[in-house]
């Protein structure tokens, strides 16, 4: 069947970079300049994330995870990147931010299930469980599997650590839809996937 010119193919080395050499072709850098928080009240947010990862005892006040923590600044990072929010939203996501770097710190990849795989996976579906239903889950009665293998150091993080889901769940579901909600825990659902084929390839 006979092609109109327009459809004509090209010949070999007519393309107007048949002839763009590696030394010739150039990229702009991309970058992007965050601009300052735009919610007025960081300061004091980071204030209470802080305090409230103390009072639930995933950090000790004045020590190295308190420290850490600051240093991270998660009410800053949640102000940069959604820079118009009321300060309830902007306190429960700045908390959602600081569980997710001490869940990590504390239990992934180097923490109490570093190069145990099932242990985290196990650890996983115990945390995905209180989010599925954050004021009813009788997570107390379900942690006894999952810490039988832990050293007692960290069997008591770990117990420590159900109640601040819980809190920090019931946080973000009172300024969500109920779909926002559910898609909320679909990307945690990827968020712990990726760490436990993290957890696999470092046990390998």
């Amino acid at each position: 069947m006979n092609q109109s010119a327009h459809f004509a193919i090209p010949k070999a080395g007519s393309s107007p970079t048949a002839h763009c050499s590696a030394a010739s072709c150039f990229f702009q850098r991309f970058t992007i300049r965050f601009r300052s928080c735009g919610i007025r009240i960081p300061t004091s947010v980071e204030t209470e994330v802080l305090g409230w990862a103390v009072r639930h005892a995933l950090v000790r006040r004045g020590g190295k995870g308190e420290a850490m923590l600051r240093s991270l600044g998660p009410a800053d990072i949640i102000g940069r990147m959604y820079y118009r929010m009321d300060r309830e939203a902007f306190l429960a996501s700045s908390i959602r931010s600081a569980w997710m770097f001490l869940v990590d710190a504390h239990f992934c990849e180097v923490g109490a299930y570093h190069g145990s795989p099932n242990g985290l996976a196990q650890f996983h579906l115990w945390l995905r469980a209180i989010l599925s239903d954050p004021r009813g889950c009788g997570w107390r009665s379900m942690f006894r599997k999952i810490v039988c293998s832990l050293p007692a150091e960290y069997a008591e993080l770990c117990i420590r650590t159900g109640k601040p889901t819980a809190d920090m769940a019931q946080r973000i579901a009172k300024v969500s839809s109920p779909m926002q909600y559910v898609r909320w825990m679909d990307a945690l659902t990827f968020y712990f996937l990726y760490s436990f084929l993290a957890a696999i390839a470092l046990s390998v």
